[in-house]
């Protein structure tokens, strides 16, 4: 579903591919390289938990919510299922561009909506 906000086109997709896997690790490398100053470790973390969710991802218990912003991939969040029915938020996250749209809150809730 596509909406505008503040003049930008917005719209949040379910989707995991190659392309997706990738955006995930290079955003989070980005953002905590940038905003947090966070080392080498800890991106070698998220580069083998994304790969390996992306490889064990079951769309029956699991998701990946993309945001986009003017057709441009700007945020994220994921999440896996657990035991119970239960599931995992990850990967949660936004650019520093689509920030201030409400746009978290909106991914969140679309989170929530498909647990």
């Amino acid at each position: 579903m596509k909406e505008i906000i503040n003049g930008h086109e917005i719209e949040i997709k379910s989707e995991l591919s190659p392309e997706i896997i990738d955006f995930l690790i290079e955003s989070h490398k980005s953002i905590f390289s940038k905003e947090f100053h966070f080392n080498p470790i800890f991106f070698e973390m998220v580069e083998k938990t994304i790969t390996e969710f992306g490889k064990d991802f079951n769309p029956e218990k699991d998701f990946t919510l993309i945001a986009y912003v003017d057709g441009e991939k700007m945020g994220s969040i994921s999440g896996i299922g657990r035991e119970k029915g239960n599931v995992q938020l990850r990967f949660y996250f936004l650019h520093e561009g689509a920030r201030g749209m409400k746009l978290g809150k909106k991914l969140f809730v679309a989170a929530m909506d498909k647990c």
